[in-house]
């Protein structure tokens, strides 16, 4: 059985282009909108001699309507049977409180976790850095998933 390994985020942050970037194709939709992916995607891939099942999810929100919170709800319940978590942040706009937010919960999930400050091609503002150090998941991973 192969390991699963969640992307999780607000909206965004560029959840699916990392999918996409990782998986080697267009599989996930990408836009400059907002709450574009509803549901769960997922791809099985061969990395570094195992099988893992990659899974890119919808973003994660305060209430929005009662279908944003089922999608939330789901996307979360996921989150919890994975065996990693790879939680996307914008390092181009910096940490807001829905980030805190989300980070607060999967604080609880006894799962590994990757922190990933997606676009960061550009110059980051030097409170990114500190920002994630409050985070405690640990050394964030600096990447530009379209890049």
């Amino acid at each position: 059985m192969s390991k699963e390994v969640i992307i999780i985020g607000k909206p965004n942050v560029g959840k699916s282009s990392l999918f996409n970037s990782i998986i080697g194709k267009q599989l996930a939709l990408v836009e400059n909108i907002p709450g574009l992916t509803r549901d769960l995607r997922k791809k099985k891939i061969d990395l570094f001699d195992s099988s893992i099942t990659l899974i890119d999810s919808a973003g994660i929100q305060k209430k929005v309507s009662s279908f944003n919170d089922n999608i939330t709800e789901f996307t979360l319940e996921s989150a919890s049977k994975s065996d990693l978590i790879m939680f996307v942040v914008d390092g181009s706009s910096g940490l807001s409180s829905a980030d805190y937010e989300i980070n607060n919960i999967i604080k609880k999930f006894k799962i590994k976790k990757i922190l990933i400050v997606n676009k960061s091609e550009g110059k980051l503002d030097s409170f990114v850095q500190d920002d994630c150090s409050k985070l405690g998941i640990g050394e964030p991973l600096f990447v530009s998933a379209v890049h």
